[in-house]
């Protein structure tokens, strides 16, 4: 464990568990684009034709419903978690959908993933950029764990986010007065043993990943919501998910100022 912050993070998700099973069955808008991030997740996963019983690895597993659907592709999966909750729903998760021999759950740090260089075809790390505190040391450890050639799909908290962008509490244009309070109360929160998320914007994460061996061959933003003013959630349930659908089919005809103004922006990387 690192600088103390995964061990917050662990914390923050061991008691979260329950959440994560229900997240992908519930309608509110946070819900809807998680199940969205799956969805695309594996439509991109599909569109590799790995060939059957190749070598996968989740990191970041939660509740192991990801892990579950790339077995049931004819794959190998390797599932790693720092959360024992977490990882003890994902083994009820496995088994019952009699996948356990096809999934490997393993409780691991990414930086210091339980697998040997270049073993794996694929990578798969959704929702966990945001809570490691040294994010170029553990996609390098995603990077190694590649074989040449291999895919990488792994999302950031984008940090030009269109929710960010209009809430005056968040938005940059308001970002020099608030900035040294801002950044104390980050140090503040880590030194008390609290998770605290971070974001990076496209060009960085794409640099990022480039540096690392591993550049970006496509990428995309998704996820509107949820909206806030002050802080304070602007727009309730149906609402909130009609207007996140909204400019979602925007953003995915490449509308400008919407496209890349997603809370979210996964990638697919190569090994180089």
């Amino acid at each position: 464990m690192i600088q103390g912050q995964p061990a917050a993070v662990s914390s923050f998700f061991e008691a979260d568990a329950a959440n994560w099973d229900a997240c992908y069955e519930r309608h509110d808008v946070f819900s809807v684009i998680h199940q969205l991030r799956l969805s695309r997740a594996l439509a991109w996963v599909d569109e590799l034709r790995l060939p059957p019983a190749a070598d996968v690895l989740e990191v970041g597993c939660g509740t192991g419903l990801l892990a579950i659907e790339l077995a049931r592709r004819g794959l190998r999966v390797t599932a790693v978690d720092a959360a024992v909750n977490m990882l003890a729903r994902a083994e009820v998760n496995v088994a019952a959908a009699g996948l356990g021999e096809s999934v490997a759950l393993m409780r691991g740090d990414v930086e210091c993933l339980p697998l040997p260089s270049s073993s794996v075809r694929l990578v798969v790390a959704l929702g966990l950029v945001p809570w490691i505190p040294r994010p170029r040391a553990g996609l390098g450890e995603m990077v190694r764990v590649l074989a040449p050639g291999g895919h990488l799909i792994v999302n950031c908290d984008n940090s030009r986010r269109l929710s960010v962008l209009l809430d005056p509490r968040y938005s940059p244009a308001t970002r020099g007065p608030r900035s040294v309070v801002g950044r104390l109360r980050a140090q503040a929160a880590r030194a008390g043993g609290n998770a605290v998320a971070t974001r990076h914007s496209i060009v960085e994460f794409d640099e990022l990943l480039a540096n690392l061996g591993a550049p970006v061959v496509r990428g995309q933003t998704f996820g509107f919501g949820p909206f806030t003013m002050g802080g304070r959630e602007a727009l309730p349930g149906p609402l909130g998910v009609s207007l996140h659908r909204g400019l979602q089919r925007l953003a995915d005809r490449g509308l400008p100022g919407v496209r890349s103004t997603g809370a979210q922006y996964m990638v697919q990387a190569v090994k180089s």
